[in-house]
Protein backbone atom coordinates (compact mmCIF):
# COMPACT_ATOMS: atom_id res chain seq x y z
CA UNK A 1 0.00 0.00 0.00
CA UNK A 2 2.92 2.36 0.61
CA UNK A 3 3.91 2.16 -3.04
CA UNK A 4 0.42 3.15 -4.12
CA UNK A 5 0.47 6.04 -1.64
CA UNK A 6 3.86 7.14 -2.97
CA UNK A 7 2.36 7.45 -6.46
CA UNK A 8 -0.87 9.14 -5.30
CA UNK A 9 0.33 12.69 -6.15
CA UNK A 10 0.48 11.64 -9.81
CA UNK A 11 -3.26 10.99 -9.74
CA UNK A 12 -4.17 14.14 -7.85
CA UNK A 13 -2.23 16.53 -10.08
CA UNK A 14 -4.25 17.47 -13.16
CA UNK A 15 -1.03 18.44 -14.98
CA UNK A 16 0.21 14.84 -15.10
CA UNK A 17 -0.87 12.17 -17.56
CA UNK A 18 -2.14 10.03 -14.69
CA UNK A 19 -4.35 12.82 -13.35
CA UNK A 20 -6.38 12.87 -16.58
CA UNK A 21 -7.00 9.11 -16.58
CA UNK A 22 -10.47 7.80 -15.77
CA UNK A 23 -10.84 6.24 -12.31
CA UNK A 24 -10.99 2.72 -13.80
CA UNK A 25 -7.57 3.15 -15.40
CA UNK A 26 -6.17 4.65 -12.19
CA UNK A 27 -7.41 1.62 -10.22
CA UNK A 28 -5.84 -0.76 -12.71
CA UNK A 29 -2.56 1.12 -12.49
CA UNK A 30 -2.81 0.98 -8.69
CA UNK A 31 -3.12 -2.82 -8.94
CA UNK A 32 0.00 -2.95 -11.10
CA UNK A 33 1.86 -0.86 -8.51
CA UNK A 34 0.92 -3.33 -5.77
CA UNK A 35 1.90 -6.27 -7.99
CA UNK A 36 5.17 -4.53 -8.81
CA UNK A 37 5.96 -4.04 -5.12
CA UNK A 38 5.55 -7.79 -4.57
CA UNK A 39 7.83 -8.53 -7.53
CA UNK A 40 10.49 -5.99 -6.50
CA UNK A 41 10.50 -7.35 -2.96
CA UNK A 42 10.84 -10.90 -4.25
CA UNK A 43 13.63 -9.88 -6.61
CA UNK A 44 15.60 -8.04 -3.92
CA UNK A 45 15.13 -10.77 -1.30
CA UNK A 46 16.36 -13.44 -3.70
CA UNK A 47 19.25 -11.57 -5.32
CA UNK A 48 20.23 -9.03 -2.65
CA UNK A 49 20.71 -6.61 -5.53
CA UNK A 50 19.14 -3.16 -5.54
CA UNK A 51 20.41 -2.82 -9.11
CA UNK A 52 18.34 -5.81 -10.25
CA UNK A 53 15.22 -4.32 -8.67
CA UNK A 54 15.97 -0.89 -10.20
CA UNK A 55 16.45 -2.35 -13.68
CA UNK A 56 13.19 -4.26 -13.28
CA UNK A 57 11.45 -1.03 -12.23
CA UNK A 58 12.83 0.71 -15.33
CA UNK A 59 11.54 -2.15 -17.45
CA UNK A 60 8.08 -1.80 -15.95
CA UNK A 61 8.16 1.94 -16.60
CA UNK A 62 9.08 1.29 -20.22
CA UNK A 63 5.90 -0.77 -20.60
CA UNK A 64 3.99 2.48 -20.32
CA UNK A 65 6.14 4.06 -23.02
CA UNK A 66 6.25 1.20 -25.51
CA UNK A 67 2.94 -0.54 -24.85
CA UNK A 68 0.77 -0.31 -26.80
CA UNK A 69 3.08 0.18 -29.74
CA UNK A 70 0.38 1.27 -32.19
CA UNK A 71 -0.63 4.73 -30.95
CA UNK A 72 -2.56 5.40 -34.18
CA UNK A 73 -4.97 2.57 -33.32
CA UNK A 74 -5.53 3.96 -29.81
CA UNK A 75 -5.96 7.55 -30.94
CA UNK A 76 -7.87 7.34 -34.22
CA UNK A 77 -8.20 10.80 -35.79
CA UNK A 78 -6.49 12.39 -32.78
CA UNK A 79 -9.24 11.37 -30.33
CA UNK A 80 -8.23 8.76 -27.73
CA UNK A 81 -10.41 5.67 -27.74
CA UNK A 82 -11.10 5.04 -24.03
CA UNK A 83 -11.93 1.36 -24.51
CA UNK A 84 -8.75 0.59 -26.41
CA UNK A 85 -6.71 2.50 -23.83
CA UNK A 86 -8.46 0.52 -21.09
CA UNK A 87 -7.67 -2.78 -22.84
CA UNK A 88 -4.04 -1.77 -23.32
CA UNK A 89 -3.71 -0.94 -19.62
CA UNK A 90 -5.45 -4.09 -18.45
CA UNK A 91 -3.36 -6.36 -20.69
CA UNK A 92 -0.22 -5.25 -18.83
CA UNK A 93 -1.92 -5.43 -15.45
CA UNK A 94 -3.18 -8.99 -15.94
CA UNK A 95 0.34 -10.22 -16.71
CA UNK A 96 1.98 -8.40 -13.78
CA UNK A 97 -0.71 -9.32 -11.24
CA UNK A 98 -0.63 -12.92 -12.47
CA UNK A 99 3.14 -13.16 -12.01
CA UNK A 100 2.90 -11.55 -8.54
CA UNK A 101 0.21 -14.06 -7.49
CA UNK A 102 2.36 -16.91 -8.77
CA UNK A 103 5.39 -15.63 -6.81
CA UNK A 104 3.32 -15.42 -3.61
CA UNK A 105 1.95 -18.93 -4.14
CA UNK A 106 5.42 -20.39 -4.72
CA UNK A 107 7.42 -18.45 -2.09
CA UNK A 108 4.73 -17.70 0.50
CA UNK A 109 3.80 -14.41 2.11
CA UNK A 110 6.35 -14.30 4.94
CA UNK A 111 9.46 -13.08 3.13
CA UNK A 112 8.92 -13.78 -0.56
CA UNK A 113 12.19 -15.67 -0.40
CA UNK A 114 13.46 -19.20 -0.12
CA UNK A 115 16.39 -18.08 2.04
CA UNK A 116 16.34 -18.81 5.75
CA UNK A 117 16.38 -15.91 8.17
CA UNK A 118 19.70 -15.76 10.04
CA UNK A 119 19.47 -16.08 13.80
CA UNK A 120 20.72 -13.37 16.13
CA UNK A 121 24.01 -15.17 16.81
CA UNK A 122 25.49 -13.45 13.76
CA UNK A 123 24.99 -10.14 15.60
CA UNK A 124 26.74 -11.29 18.77
CA UNK A 125 23.59 -10.89 20.85
CA UNK A 126 22.46 -13.11 23.69
CA UNK A 127 18.96 -14.59 23.84
CA UNK A 128 17.67 -11.54 25.73
CA UNK A 129 19.02 -9.16 23.05
CA UNK A 130 21.94 -7.89 25.17
CA UNK A 131 25.60 -8.20 24.22
CA UNK A 132 27.00 -11.62 24.99
CA UNK A 133 29.96 -11.98 27.38
CA UNK A 134 32.26 -12.53 24.44
CA UNK A 135 31.67 -8.97 23.28
CA UNK A 136 34.31 -6.26 23.29
CA UNK A 137 32.78 -4.57 26.38
CA UNK A 138 32.73 -7.83 28.31
CA UNK A 139 36.36 -8.55 27.44
CA UNK A 140 37.39 -5.05 28.55
CA UNK A 141 35.85 -5.61 32.01
CA UNK A 142 37.62 -8.96 32.39
CA UNK A 143 40.96 -7.37 31.46
CA UNK A 144 40.47 -4.60 34.01
CA UNK A 145 39.71 -7.11 36.75
CA UNK A 146 42.89 -9.06 35.95
CA UNK A 147 45.02 -5.91 36.27
CA UNK A 148 43.78 -5.23 39.83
Amino acid sequence: MAWAGWHLPLFLNANTTHGSWPVSQQLIWGATILAGSVLWTWMYNNTGSVLAAAVFHAGMNSIGVFHPADKAALVPGGIPDPWLNFLAEISSAVVLVGIAVLVVLVFGTDRLSNHTVPDTSVLGLGEDGSRSTGSRAGRRNVGQEQQR
